[in-house]
């Protein structure tokens, strides 16, 4: 097996596409709902799946949030704002700040003491970056417990927007009767990339958790996105400057690598075909492997024996 990207393309994108709006149709039928809600952050992800939901149940029936904090980029917003025109679908913006401040979210980083939430991005990006440059990876410690109480505090200013994100959407879906869309794709579901409990893994449907993310650009490409979101980094919009790519490098080598390891392929292997370090490849199975506990939830005590 050759390790290149026409092992991950899409070779009918057409049927893929029709299959997912099947999917979403069938249901939103047989769990008796009105419509979709979804939260679209103006990424290339969550952008898909509005596409696929207004046009599988019409523009109509599709209720996009856009759910900012202080800490959010103004293109995101300008971003949804767009896609949601552009659909016909309703659009509502929903600012977390008040919420997040009750919460004291914003006290549990030192961002005002760096100057500038531009900078505070920049620091917590480095901080990912150094750690495993120095064989400890942050990010893979925060897919298990850790007693690095600087580490606690950040993963809880993070993931914690998330999870309001995950409250405030299910709120307004038992409102109005709507199921709730997710935008999590493979390669973050894989290696962890995502919230407990937060909007990027508690859904009703997660249209896109089939395909990598490589994958998703492509049916985006399909289903005619505007180009600007197509070619726009991926970020999670939790700081400015901090990008996916921080945890783990470009989303082509992460994809071709987690299909390797996929189909059974040995880590030396795929080192040689992508022309890569060995400990790239053994990084990313150690984080696929570490948050299986994100996955699998919630655990249970075995009552049979």
């Amino acid at each position: 097996m050759e390790l290149t990207a026409d092992v991950l393309k899409i070779r009918e994108p057409e049927r893929v596409c029709k299959k997912i709006e099947a999917f979403i149709g069938s249901k939103v039928d047989e769990l008796h709902r009105d419509g979709v809600i979804l939260g679209l952050s103006g990424g290339l992800d969550s952008t898909v799946v509005a596409y696929l939901c207004a046009r599988s149940v019409g523009p109509d029936k599709v209720l996009a949030l856009y759910m900012p904090d202080k800490d959010s980029e103004k293109r995101s917003g300008e971003d949804a704002k767009r896609v949601a025109d552009e659909l016909g679908i309703r659009f509502e913006v929903i600012d977390l700040t008040p919420i997040l401040e009750k919460f004291d979210i914003y006290g549990l980083l030192p961002t005002r003491i760096l100057g500038s939430k531009s900078l505070a991005g920049w620091f917590f990006s480095s901080y990912y970056k150094v750690t495993r440059a120095l064989g400890k990876d942050a990010f893979e410690d925060s897919l298990m417990g850790t007693s690095n109480k600087f580490a606690g505090r950040g993963i809880a200013y993070l993931k914690t927007k998330h999870r309001v994100r995950m409250v405030i959407l299910y709120c307004r879906a038992e409102i109005e009767n709507l199921l709730v869309g997710g935008a999590a794709n493979k390669s973050e579901h894989l290696t962890g990339l995502f919230a407990q409990y937060g909007c990027d893994h508690v859904a009703d449907i997660m249209p896109l958790q089939g395909l990598y993310k490589t994958q998703v650009r492509e049916l985006a490409s399909f289903v005619k996105l505007p180009q600007e979101i197509i070619d726009k980094p991926p970020i999670p919009d939790l700081l400015p400057g901090f990008k996916d790519e921080d945890f783990f490098g470009p989303y082509q080598t992460l994809d071709l690598i987690l299909f390797g390891l996929e189909n059974g392929l040995p880590v030396g292997e795929i080192a040689y075909q992508l022309s890569i370090e060995l400990r790239e490849v053994e990084r990313i199975r150690r984080y696929v492997a570490k948050s299986a506990c994100l996955r699998d939830w919630p655990y249970r005590p075995d009552l049979t024996s």
